[in-house]
This record gives C-alpha cells, structure tokens and sequence, in this order.
C-alpha cells in the first residue's frame, strides 16, 4: 500500500496501521492535481476512506448557462472539491468538498472568475 500510495505525485506515506486500516499521508497540491485521485487508490487497495466534507451553497448574481457549465467543470478542478451543482434559474451554487482541502476565498475566487458574476452570500450545510 505505501508503494502505490508514495506512486501518487506528490503523496508520501506518513503511516499505515494494517490492524485498523488507517493511512496517514502528506500531499503537496501543487503535484496532485486531484484529491479524489488519493481517495480512489485508497478505496481500490481495499481501504474505506472516511474523509469529512463540507457543504456551501453560494447565491450569486446570476448567469448565463454557457457560464454556469464553465463554473461547474472549473469547480469540479479545485484540489479537494467532490462535486458541485449549479442552479441557473435560482442563482445558486452548491459545492461539496474534503474538509480542509481546499477555502471558500479559493471557491468564490473561481465563482466570480468563471460566472462572470459575484459571490452575495454563502450558507454553510
């Protein structure tokens, strides 16, 4: 498991515990380029990733669908972001990603770039 893990570019394994499957790692964002790639060898080597995520849903200004497809697939290329939804017609974004992986300041900063729009408020689930 180390072996493949320490494959992933820029992964070092910390710790394996065989006795109750837990993995410790480091990563360097800036070598990986996403956090579900991580989480994918994990679970394919026969480890269940428990990885807590957090919920925020941010009302925008509005946009265009061609925009909106664009905040989607840019969203989805932050480094720790799991899913993320975009409601054109209630100005909404939701996004889904590993607790501690990513910021909302990096979130709205791709919003506001990719929508051509701005960023009014964000709920936290």
């Amino acid at each position: 498991m180390r072996q493949v893990l320490d494959e992933l570019p820029g992964v070092t394994t910390k710790d394996i515990a065989l006795d109750t499957r837990e993995v410790a790692i480091n990563y360097y964002e800036g070598w990986i380029r996403f956090a579900r790639k991580i989480v994918k060898t994990l679970e394919d080597n026969g480890f269940k990733a428990h990885i807590l995520t957090d919920t925020i849903i941010f009302e925008t200004e509005g946009m265009v669908e061609v925009e909106a497809h664009d905040v989607r697939a840019y969203l989805l290329g932050v480094f720790g972001v799991c899913n993320s939804d975009v409601g054109v017609d209630t100005s909404t974004i939701k996004v889904v990603f590993y607790r501690g992986w990513t910021t909302k300041e990096k979130l709205i900063k791709t919003i506001e770039e990719r929508g051509n729009t701005k960023v009014k408020q964000d709920l936290w689930y």
